[in-house]
Order: C-alpha cells, then sequence, then structure tokens
C-alpha cells in the first residue's frame, strides 16, 4: 500500500538516519523495498521546502 504524501517523508527520513535495516522500515510501514527506494528517489529530486 502506498503511503499519503505527508507520511512519505518518515521512510525517508528513516532510511537516510541509517539506523534501522531496510527490511524493518519496510515491514514496520508496509510498504515494499522498490517502494520505499521510489519514495527516496523522488525525495531527493523535490527541493525541499524551508
Amino acid at each position: 500500500a502506498a503511503l499519503g504524501k505527508d507520511k512519505r517523508d518518515l521512510p525517508v527520513r528513516l532510511y537516510h538516519e541509517n539506523t534501522m535495516p531496510i527490511a524493518k522500515i519496510c515491514s514496520m510501514l508496509g510498504i515494499s523495498k522498490p517502494k520505499l527506494y521510489a519514495y527516496v528517489r523522488s525525495a531527493e529530486t523535490k527541493p525541499v521546502a524551508a
């Protein structure tokens, strides 16, 4: 299941913190690894609002 726009920052933040295995992030949020990587790529290509 895809996460809403406002919830996509959590998996991206967890991914960049490197404190939790990717598999654990995915299982905790109920998303697949490809979906997690898609969120990370999407976050990297969009400007961050200050």
